[in-house]
């Protein structure tokens, strides 16, 4: 058996020395037709589209990804500017890039390439998002753990130290200056001292509801007092003013906010929200208040005194106890944040070259720099503009070609660099201070995001999208299954990275989006129930909780938790109520979900709804309509404010 074996080994290993310098040779053999010259200029593009782009150009077939279903390499995006370009020097450069390899085959006797990811790159890419996700992570717990350190630092304080500080730290003064400052505080404080799973769950991005019925009579006395200068009292509508006085607050709802992959909520000190919520008889006239359990009576924000969102609200908070309507404040401070010098200086990162600057080399050339579009463009730009700006202004300073791995929803890194005459090497040190990575290889330049991994995994197969659009362009809306087969499928960060940035779904990621209180659970609750359990709910009593599986229920007891808190449920039921229309947009339809537990200690059922806002084409349209004017506005404002600021040009004299 042992001599056969080795026979075989013997066969084998001559068979391929006989075959291996032919294929050597065959591998290693020039193909001409890479240096040709070839251009391409493309924002946001799909890399098996600039593989078709590169092949139509070239004649040679050019790939992206192992088969058509390798999404992760054809949908990666990627940006680029190159004009007169050797092709071979642009395939690799996109190569070292993506990290992607490039892979040489032969079909018809001619050479063929194809993009691919091998197995090390995918285990580096995991290894990556591991790392990357701890950093964002740590960034947005400093930020919330800087909240409770400020309540604890302003009760510390008498009302007239803390009013002493209102100039130099606004919100720590409010905090410690006022009853409603002092009673939110405490609130703050109560939550981190009586409330630790709550306080544990905020700071690791989980959002959690505290019921007054079940709290600490503290607790109860400091949200009261919290709501006595409310800025939603200031947006009562005409005639409500009335229900505002029957109020009561019923709960407390602690929202992180602030995992943008991005880092902008983490680089402005913000950390999420916490609003107190009332209930009463009245509670009809406020109608889609069900996702946040309440009519919201106090809102205020998670963050540090020293932070921008906490100077922010800390004026404005001082504008409403000082009488000011919360339109005023709100109108008084938001120029602050259309300033995109503060605001670059706000969000800036550290910069290494910034750190150690270069004095010899390519980085000190002078480059002129113009003046590019500003941060307020950033949170619309649906359509990549301000990318596509931001390639221009390095493609001139460097003078050769310029490939970006594109993502949605980043900072505009031209906001970073200020126009006027400069060394290269200044770009560069925006670029940094904006978050990117970047190289300077033969004079093309290559950049991505310092959390490229973690961007990557918000992405979704451009196919599943293209899927929902055909669902709305064809039936004009999505149905309920529909909506609950996407809360299932995505992650809340594809939701609000990528469905939040893209035109088509902007209207629908708002209204699943976790961070506002969206039905996002109760849709993956649904989207879990087989065709009985379905037809079960709106017949009869509705779907018995003992109808469920392990995971259903599981599903169904956070839901419960949230709203019920601590009690024993015994038995329970869940009933889809008739769709109705909302008023005064009578296209858009709702589904209320009627949910009843009972409990060992009660006699009546504990009882609580929720709705889902069925998106239609019309309201999706709207939307649309609505964000387009938005940008138009913002690039309309920009314009004029870079005309105004340009130095008059006389003519001159004959």
């Amino acid at each position: 058996m042992h001599l056969r074996t080795f026979c075989l080994v013997v066969l084998a290993a001559g068979l391929l020395s006989t075959a291996a310098p032919a294929q050597q040779a065959d591998e290693q053999a020039p193909d001409p037709r890479l240096d040709q010259k070839v251009s391409l200029d493309v924002t946001y593009a799909r890399l098996s589209d600039v593989a078709d782009m590169l092949s139509k150009q070239s004649g040679i077939s050019i790939r992206a990804g192992s088969s058509e279903r390798d999404w992760r390499v054809r949908d990666r995006h990627i940006s680029v500017r190159a004009k007169d370009v050797r092709l071979g020097d642009l395939l690799d450069n996109i190569s070292e890039l993506l990290r992607y390899r490039l892979a040489r085959g032969k079909r018809d006797g001619q050479f063929t390439y194809l993009w691919w990811q091998d197995k090390n790159q995918r285990e580096l890419e995991a290894t990556m998002l591991t790392s990357q996700k701890e950093e964002s992570a740590g960034r947005v717990y400093k930020a919330r753990q800087a909240a409770f350190e400020a309540a604890d630092r302003a009760l510390a304080m008498t009302e007239a130290e803390a009013q002493q500080l209102r100039e130099k730290d606004p919100w720590l003064s409010f905090l410690g200056g006022t009853s409603t400052g002092r009673a939110y505080a405490q609130l703050l404080k109560d939550i981190g001292a009586n409330n630790p799973d709550v306080r544990d769950l905020l700071l690791r991005d989980r959002p959690a509801t505290i019921n007054l019925d079940q709290a600490s009579a503290l607790t109860r006395e400091a949200a009261g007092k919290a709501v006595e200068t409310s800025m939603f009292r200031g947006y009562m509508q005409k005639g409500q003013e009335d229900v505002w006085k029957t109020l009561q607050p019923s709960s407390i709802r602690v929202m992180p906010m602030g995992d943008s992959a991005s880092g902008v909520e983490s680089s402005l000190g913000f950390g999420g929200l916490i609003m107190i919520l009332g209930r009463s008889s009245a509670q009809q006239n406020f109608p889609g208040m069900e996702a946040l359990g309440g009519v919201p009576m106090g809102m205020l924000p998670i963050a540090g005194g020293e932070s921008a969102v906490g100077r922010f609200f800390g004026r404005m908070m001082w504008m409403l106890e000082d009488g000011a309507s919360p339109q005023d404040a709100q109108r008084k401070l938001s120029a602050e944040f259309e300033n995109s010098a503060a605001m670059a200086s706000m969000l800036s990162r550290k910069s290494p070259t910034e750190d150690t600057p270069p004095t010899t080399g390519p980085l000190m050339r002078q480059v002129e720099i113009e003046k590019m579009p500003g941060m307020q463009q950033m949170s619309l730009d649906f359509d990549h503009k301000t990318e596509k700006k931001t390639l221009d202004l390095l493609t001139k300073a460097t003078g050769g070609p310029v490939i970006l791995e594109s993502f949605p929803g980043m900072i505009p890194a031209c906001a970073f660099v200020p126009p006027g005459k400069q060394p290269l090497a200044k770009v560069v040190i925006g670029f940094e201070k904006a978050g990117y990575l970047w190289e300077l290889k033969d004079n093309t330049m290559t950049l991505r995001p310092e959390d490229w991994s973690l961007r990557r995994s918000f992405e979704i197969p451009e196919s599943w999208l293209q899927h929902y659009r055909n669902l709305i362009k064809a039936n004009g809306s999505l149905t309920l299954d529909e909506l609950a087969e996407m809360a299932l499928a995505l992650t809340n960060g594809q939701i609000k990275h990528t469905l939040l940035t893209d035109r088509d779904f902007f209207y629908i990621a708002s209204s699943l989006s976790a961070d506002i209180g969206g039905p996002c659970d109760l849709l993956r609750f649904y989207g879990t129930l087989a065709p009985a359990q379905k037809q079960a709910l709106s017949a009869g009593q509705g779907l018995s909780f003992a109808d469920l599986n392990d995971d259903q229920y599981q599903r169904l007891g956070d839901l419960m938790i949230e709203r019920l808190g601590g009690v024993e449920i015994v038995d329970g039921s869940i009933k889809r109520m008739s769709e109705e229309s909302q008023k005064p947009a009578p296209q858009r339809q709702l589904v209320r979900f009627e949910f009843s537990a009972h409990t060992t200690t009660g006699e009546k059922p504990l009882t609580f709804s929720q709705m889902v806002v069925l998106p239609d084409a019309a309201s999706i349209k709207r939307m649309q309509d609505t964000m387009d004017k938005i940008q138009a506005d913002q690039e309309k404002k920009t314009k004029s404010q870079a005309e105004s600021a340009a130095p008059d040009k006389k003519p001159s004299a004959p």
